[in-house]
């Protein structure tokens, strides 16, 4: 029980602290992705892929936090492959109406087990952990440009025996925000 508080209290206070980053929300806030009121001017496409066995779980999770939102908010949402040209760069532009921007997500949950290893006269621990790299690709939808190009990345140590589950949705809804500050889940 004692682990399990520790474990979500390091969630909320990494939370707090922001996520590791090459962008920010400063990067975000020029293109107005969010019209008066609220209104969202964006569709997104999204693709998860799990590097080892102990990630691939958790692209349902991912997957589901960011149909609520889309759901919730009203945005159209589109699953795709890793191998999609969006994510090198490249968009056709729309044909007939469409949002004013398109949002390519490459979301990598990455899991690592935790490790111990024994041998001899030696003792080898590595402790668990999770965390997520997330690339998205912001294009004009009308003119199939490249806005802008983001990559956010965290991973955090868990205790042994962690329910890696809450991290990933954590670290999922942090990136949401910074889509669309002013959604809560």
């Amino acid at each position: 029980m004692v682990r399990k508080l520790i474990f979500f209290m390091t969630i909320a206070l990494a939370l707090q602290a922001g996520l590791s980053r090459a962008g920010s929300n400063d990067d975000l806030l020029f293109l107005q992705l969010l019209g008066p009121g609220g209104q969202t001017s964006f569709d997104v496409d999204l693709a998860c892929v799990a590097e080892t066995a102990t990630s691939e779980p958790q692209c349902a999770t991912v997957h589901k936090a960011f149909d609520e939102w889309a759901n919730a908010r009203q945005i159209k949402l589109r699953s795709i492959g890793k191998d999609d040209p969006e994510f090198e760069g490249k968009l056709t532009p729309a044909q007939g109406p469409a949002a004013e921007y398109r949002v390519a997500i490459l979301f990598e949950p990455v899991v690592v087990s935790t490790m111990n290893i024994w041998g001899g006269t030696f003792n080898n621990y590595t402790p668990g952990s999770a965390g997520f790299r997330a690339r998205l690709f912001i294009y004009d939808a009308n003119s199939g440009a490249l806005v802008r190009k983001l990559e956010f990345h965290d991973r955090k140590q868990l205790p042994d025996d962690a329910n890696v589950t809450p991290a990933i949705g954590a670290e999922v809804q942090a990136v949401i925000a910074k889509l669309d500050p002013g959604y809560t889940p």
